[in-house]
Formats: C-alpha cells, sequence, structure tokens
C-alpha cells in the first residue's frame, strides 16, 4: 500500500458525514502525507451526486403520484371535460395534496446536505483524535504509534489535519 501511495499524485476522499469519525480513514490521510509529502488531498464531499439523485427520485414519485390523481379526476375518459375544467377540479383533488409529499422530503433531504456541507469546514476545525472511534483497541495501538512515528506526537498530527 506505501507504493502505491508514494507514486499517487493525489488523494481524492469521497467525504461523508461519518469519514472523520473512523481511525482508519484518518490513518489513511495520515500514510498519504508521510509516504507523498507533495502529493494533493481532495476532500470531495458527495453533496450534488446526492441531491441529483434525491430530486430525480422525488420527481419520479411526484410524477407517479400525479398519473394516479389525474386517472382519478377523469375516470378513465375525459372526452366530454374541456382541459380548462379538469385543471380546476384537478387543483381541488386531495390527491394533490399527496402528490407535496415528495417534494415536501426533497426540500428535507436539501437542508440536512447544506446542514452536512456546514459540518465538513466544521469537523476540519475542530479535529480531535480521541474523539474518533476505532472497532479494536490493538488497531488504536498500531495507528496512535504510527502517527506519532510520522508526525512526532498526536497533537502535530492534529495541527496537519
Amino acid at each position: 500500500l506505501g507504493g502505491f501511495l508514494a507514486v499517487s499524485s493525489e488523494l481524492r476522499i469521497l467525504w461523508s458525514r461519518p469519514y472523520l469519525t473512523r481511525l482508519w480513514c484518518i490513518f489513511e490521510m495520515a500514510a498519504f502525507r508521510k509516504a507523498n509529502p507533495t502529493g494533493k488531498i481532495i476532500l470531495k464531499p458527495l453533496f450534488l451526486e446526492t441531491f441529483v439523485v434525491c430530486a430525480v427520485f422525488c420527481l419520479n414519485i411526484w410524477l407517479v403520484i400525479d398519473e394516479i390523481r389525474m386517472q382519478v379526476l377523469f375516470m378513465g375518459d375525459a372526452s366530454d371535460m374541456d382541459q380548462t375544467s379538469a385543471m380546476v377540479q384537478g387543483t381541488f383533488n386531495p390527491l394533490s395534496f399527496l402528490s407535496l409529499i415528495p417534494v415536501i422530503w426533497c426540500f428535507h433531504q436539501c437542508r440536512r446536505l447544506f446542514r452536512e456541507k456546514l459540518e465538513v469546514v466544521d469537523n476540519l476545525k475542530n479535529f480531535e483524535l480521541a474523539k474518533v472511534s476505532c472497532r479494536t483497541a490493538e488497531d488504536r495501538e498500531f495507528i496512535y504509534h504510527g502517527i506519532q512515528m510520522w508526525y512526532g506526537s498526536t497533537e502535530a498530527f492534529e495541527e496537519y489535519v
């Protein structure tokens, strides 16, 4: 692994909320910087990608609900009803309110994504190695030992992050 890190020009991190809470992820950054001091570390949050998936999903659900609403409104045949009266009746149909559920859910997801975006900067500014979790004590000791050897102390590593 060290050989790959040494010849890589950059480390791209696909950031998600728990990234900076996992000790092995932090160790990955520390190992890259030690093996390749001139390499770039690019932090790539997945906000736009998550938003697009969420928006497409919500749009599809909204279209299905709207199609059901129109089928209920016309009861299969709307040949005797002109388009204007159909629109007016469709506006007051109780299923119209049901079609708002995906839109509300999408807005909620957007708010969550923007909160996470703010957390990225805050997590980096207030990073503390002691708050990072690891499943086993042996792994924690191994990683702390490596960080102390490479950076001199955990405090120096925290300052680097």
